[in-house]
């Protein structure tokens, strides 16, 4: 799973896993909230990424029509924590877990 970096005044980040069928949404406007939408059809992730806009996209077809969950908020780890760059750490619910991401300022 990788994430795209979104030209979206409203998304920062999508990240599909096409095993599970889950799609991951990283918000701008909610200070870095990762939200998973779960049973998206692939072909609508296809759908997503090739929208005009990506923001009005969401708004119409995933918001309201998808179960979903919110995960936690991205924060970038110091250089000391990351060993490498790209890495981040996701913080939530006292839990740590280190996801891959692109390499593109979000």
């Amino acid at each position: 799973m990788e994430w795209q970096p979104l030209e979206s005044k409203l998304l920062a980040a999508s990240a599909y896993d096409a095993g599970k069928h889950i799609l991951y949404l990283y918000l701008r406007f909610r200070s870095g909230d990762v939200y998973r939408y779960f049973e998206f059809p692939e072909e609508q992730y296809r759908e997503f990424l090739d929208a005009d806009s990506h923001g009005r996209y969401f708004l119409n077809y995933i918001r309201n029509d998808f179960r979903y969950e919110r995960l936690a908020k991205l924060q970038a780890a110091s250089s000391a924590e990351m060993g490498f760059a790209g890495r981040i750490r996701i913080n939530a619910w006292n839990w740590q877990a280190h996801a891959n991401v692109p390499p593109f300022p979000i």
